[in-house]
């Protein structure tokens, strides 16, 4: 098995070399589809009980109106906004999922991104390639750890997610990579490092509550860094899937969601 260390750089360098030229059309277009159905299914949780609850535990404490809470008229903190948009995302469950996961990509990478986005300026073309960074990085630890991470009782999108909105984090702060030894970690490094440690989520609590604030909980960590879900039909109409197919090599190709190997 590679040395950890060594996993960490390589993936810390394939986010740091990857530019926009990678990207295929496939890839952009598929991003978009992400980002549009992700801003769909927010919409429609953002009302739900538990958010609703969240909102209020989370408006006593709330700093500075900096970031949007899709949906709704209050602002909040870019912290706590993200929080609430990635568990309106994930409340009801039909937020996009990477099948051979069953990893809900978009809901604990976008919400880290548009609350950066609103502190300071950042072009389309940058927050797309640090969204698909973010996915392709999520996805494949989740391909390296599957199946038997999740049937050992994790919640895969939270464990896996803080890892995506790691990674599309610092590619949007333009951190870079570490070229020097392992002992002065670098500034990429270190978050991937600290969503290391603030990687968990059960499954043994996974209500629709539970599952929602988890999600919530990978932007909190990366930016510092009770009803069953409705099936109602305008909410099957909106779900996505991510592609079946996916590459876990570290390679300079962007590959998730182009869906190709």
């Amino acid at each position: 098995m590679p040395d950890n260390l060594a996993v960490t750089a390589q993936l810390a360098q394939f986010v740091d070399d990857t530019q926009w030229d990678a990207l295929s059309p496939l890839v952009i277009h598929q991003a978009k589809r992400a980002l549009v159905n992700f801003f769909a299914v927010a919409l429609i949780g953002c009302r739900e009980p538990a958010i609703e609850i969240t909102l209020r535990s989370l408006a006593t404490f709330a700093g500075a109106k900096q970031a949007t809470v899709i949906g709704r008229g209050e602002r909040l903190d870019a912290l706590s906004a993200a929080f609430l948009n990635a568990a309106s995302a994930n409340v009801l469950d039909f937020c996009d999922t990477h099948v051979p996961t069953v990893i809900h990509p978009t809901a604990p990478l976008a919400p880290a991104l548009f609350a950066l986005g609103e502190l300071r300026r950042i072009t389309g073309r940058n927050l797309i390639l640090a969204f698909v960074l973010g996915a392709e990085i999520e996805c494949r630890i989740g391909l390296a750890i599957s199946p038997s991470h999740y049937r050992r009782g994790w919640h895969i999108t939270a464990t896996c997610g803080i890892f995506g909105a790691a990674a599309g984090s610092c590619k949007l702060l333009a951190l870079k990579a570490n070229r020097s030894s392992a002992r002065s970690a670098s500034l990429r490094r270190k978050p991937r490092g600290s969503a290391n440690a603030s990687a968990r989520g059960p499954k043994a609590f996974m209500s629709a509550t539970q599952r929602a604030t988890d999600c919530g909980r990978r932007y909190w960590r990366r930016m510092t860094w009770p009803a069953p879900p409705s099936r109602s039909p305008a909410a099957r109409a909106i779900s996505m899937r991510w592609p079946r197919r996916h590459s876990c090599r570290v390679s300079p190709s962007v590959s998730a969601m182009a869906g190709k190997s």
